[in-house]
């Protein structure tokens, strides 16, 4: 009897829940290695990915949710190709939705590659709109 309230019990934890960290690696324009960490204290994200193939469109810069898949919520942002490692800190929002913040580590010295954009793709559960996730770069 035991064994089968067990069964039950885990039946139901089909997903982390809580903290979790999402490291991703990939190389730059310029074939130099980029990192990208997520920390996600939201407990709302079920997977973390970087600049897919094909990127999504969308021409506004801001967060969105593409077409048919309001789980998923891509975060369009512009670095460089001196970029070594873009930090994402997500955190969960009054009245439901995201806060993110997201830093940029940049090689030393000069770099005249600039404006490279690029695209976080969160998937999420529940579901949240685009309109509730705010974005802000950290200096």
């Amino acid at each position: 009897m035991a064994l089968m309230v067990l069964a039950v019990v885990l039946a139901g934890c089909n997903r982390i829940v809580g903290p979790r960290s999402f490291a991703m690696s990939a190389l730059t324009t310029t074939g130099e290695p980029w990192s990208v960490t997520v920390d996600d204290t939201s407990a709302a994200l079920t997977d973390a990915s970087v600049d897919p193939t094909p990127f999504f469109v969308d021409a506004t810069g801001l967060p969105f949710n593409p077409p048919g898949s309001p789980d998923i919520v891509v975060i369009p942002w512009t670095g460089g190709a001196c970029d070594r490692l873009t930090t994402f800190n997500i955190a969960s929002r009054d009245g439901g939705g995201l806060v993110v913040a997201y830093k940029i580590q940049v090689a030393p010295g000069a770099c005249d590659a600039i404006g490279v954009l690029h695209q976080l793709v969160l998937k999420t559960s529940p579901a949240i709109p685009a309109g509730r996730v705010t974005v802000t770069r950290q200096p």
